[in-house]
């Protein structure tokens, strides 16, 4: 069963700021809870490009692979992401007043059959979504 999750925060830069802040993978571990490294292939966030990535959670490290799948500037990036979970991130960056909404949705399975789903239920989802919240008042943070 998918877990699915919304989150959206306004940031008082305009959406090209938000978003060109967002794509440098090499800043990811500034503002995205949990990991501690990003490695971009030449084409990313570019559609096909690819961001290997190393997120720490409760003391382990997993790692993830981030495929781009939408890219359209300024506006929205989809991505999948491929490792312990399999899923999609998707980022709208909507205009409001002076700033962005920063709209966050998150769709995602974990591996391992009901062994997964049921760690999922306990743990893995409330981490993930507070996770979320912190990166997105870190990104408010890192750019107001």
């Amino acid at each position: 069963m998918a877990t699915h999750v919304e989150r959206d925060i306004f940031i008082n830069a305009s959406p090209e700021t938000v978003f060109d802040y967002g794509m440098d993978a090499s800043r990811t571990p500034e503002w995205y809870e949990g990991v501690i490294e990003a490695t971009p292939d030449d084409t990313w966030p570019r559609v096909g490009g690819k961001s290997e990535q190393i997120y720490s959670a409760s003391g382990a490290r997993f790692e993830m692979t981030a495929t781009a799948k939408e890219y359209d500037y300024g506006k929205r990036f989809v991505f999948e992401m491929d490792g312990m979970i399999h899923g999609t991130y998707q980022w709208d960056y909507i205009p409001e007043g002076d700033g962005t909404r920063l709209k966050a949705t998150v769709d995602y399975e974990m591996k391992g059959g009901a062994l997964g789903q049921l760690a999922n239920k306990i743990i893995i989802e409330r981490m993930n979504t507070s996770n979320l919240e912190k990166s997105l008042q870190n990104l408010k943070d890192n750019l107001e």
